[in-house]
């Protein structure tokens, strides 16, 4: 039997695939990561069609989790990381 040659396999590289390779490997270097998706380059598919917006109104506590981390994502690579995302935050316009 031959040894694996990812530790892990992530399926999608929109905003949430690349988001979890990204925390992955910032746990543990030594991880073998591969994302796959099915669009030629990552973010193509629903990422690209989100109309640079994202939302956090989910049903679902695990879509609610998966939302507010991403947005918090965002957040700390902008404000902490100082890459320009051109990210503007409306919540405090949203909810007044």
């Amino acid at each position: 039997m031959t040894e694996p040659k990812h530790d892990v396999v992530i399926i999608g590289a929109g905003i949430f695939g690349m988001a979890t390779a990204y925390h992955l490997l910032k746990n543990d270097t030594n991880l073998k990561v591969l994302v796959v998706d099915k669009a030629a380059s990552a973010g193509a598919g629903n990422t690209a069609q989100s109309a640079a917006m994202y939302r956090d109104t989910f049903s679902s506590e695990v879509n609610l989790v998966l939302s507010s981390t991403t947005r918090d994502f965002f957040r700390y690579v902008q404000n902490e990381l100082g890459v320009n995302l051109s990210l503007k935050d409306i919540t405090s316009l949203v909810n007044g």
